[in-house]
């Protein structure tokens, strides 16, 4: 029979790309298997995954800390609603493997699968755990972590350093030909205020940097108001709410700014330098300790939001006027690269199951 597996998890593209990453390494490797998401109706799972030639499965799932008393228990009743959905929902696929990617919406499916004794694993994206891989990775048989500061939190042995999956992309495309000087803004999936604004009132000084190209993904909500920011600034700018080729405008870049969640892979993959500015509100603060330890790297230049201003601006200019710094900074990053983590993961998940197919 063919191999059923599960990638349960979702919310961002943080969670949902490194996922889709991996699903494509296993449908390569795996022709016959038969591969599915579940997810929860508000993540970005809904819009990516169909569209990408998936099943998506939905299941109720709740975050249940930091949220009061009373939200926390609704949180718990909902995800226990979710768990019981969850394992009619594997039990009617047969499912062989359940791989977590991250986020609460992973939770219903990885604890059903645990219940019903599938073999589990979880794919940890950050420097810095979040709470539901930590709680599931006391149980799940691997976890696959990004970053090596990872693997404290999780039981000796069990932790595996692979990298995180990511799209498929080039490498350096044309940087630095022709005089131009590209550079990539990306808030993430939904765009980052705080950025926008910054880079925004930067404008008047970058309008004075010879051969800039600016492309600029501001999410939907903040589309208008950066268009009119570059047209008062007279400054032309690519901009668009979402850009489905990121990873190619990635390799193109000579310089980028970026919050510090799933990106970072990327930027390495592509080997560019980069400005990173951590979302202050990240669970735990793990976007910050993603940043630091590609800064210790010499990948990356760290900007906190409350920093956001003269310093950003200061930042932005020196790495614009410094090829040979951004390409260190480049060749640091590219060393940090795994650009065969989906493979390895699967490799690993493969050995789970056994060499003819599940492990039950």
């Amino acid at each position: 029979m063919a191999l059923v597996v599960v990638l349960a998890g979702g919310g961002t593209g943080g969670h949902i790309f490194p996922a889709l990453a991996l699903a494509e390494a296993i449908r390569k490797r795996e022709p016959e298997a038969h591969v599915r998401f579940v997810g929860t109706a508000r993540g970005l799972e809904t819009r990516y995954v169909p569209t990408a030639g998936y099943a998506l499965d939905l299941v109720p799932s709740a975050a249940v800390t930091g949220r009061g008393a009373v939200r926390g228990l609704l949180g718990l009743l909902v995800l226990a609603r979710g768990t019981l959905r969850a394992r009619r929902l594997l039990r009617d696929l047969d499912a062989d493997l359940v791989i977590g990617v991250g986020g609460y919406a992973s939770v219903p499916a990885v604890a059903a699968a645990l219940t019903l004794g599938i073999p589990t694993a979880l794919l940890e994206p950050n420097a810095r755990p979040g709470r539901s891989n930590r709680l599931l990775g006391r149980y799940a048989k691997r976890v696959f972590v990004a970053f090596e500061d990872a693997i404290p939190y999780f039981p000796a042995g069990r932790a595996l350093l692979t990298g995180r999956p990511v799209r498929a992309m080039p490498r350096a495309i044309g940087r630095g030909n022709g005089g131009k000087l590209r550079m990539v803004v990306t808030g993430g999936s939904q765009g980052a205020r705080a950025i926008n604004r910054s880079v925004c009132a930067a404008l008047p000084r970058l309008a004075s940097v010879a051969g800039l190209e600016i492309t600029h993904q501001t999410g939907a909500a903040d589309l208008e108001e950066c268009r009119a920011a570059y047209a008062a600034a007279g400054v032309h700018g690519e901009l668009a709410a979402f850009f489905d080729d990121l990873p190619t405008r990635l390799a193109r870049a000579d310089l980028v700014v970026a919050r510090a969640g799933s990106t970072v892979s990327e930027l390495c993959q592509a080997g560019v330098a980069s400005v990173l500015v951590p979302y202050p509100f990240a669970a735990d603060d793990h976007q910050l300790a993603n940043a630091r330890e590609l800064e210790r790297a010499g990948a990356c230049v760290v900007v906190p939001d409350a920093e956001l201003g003269a310093r950003f601006e200061a930042e932005l200019i020196a790495l614009l006027g410094d090829r040979e710094r951004r390409t260190r900074m480049g060749e640091s990053a590219l060393r940090r690269a795994k650009p065969h983590a989906a493979e390895e993961i699967w490799a690993h998940c493969r050995s789970l199951l056994g060499r003819s197919g599940g492990a039950r």
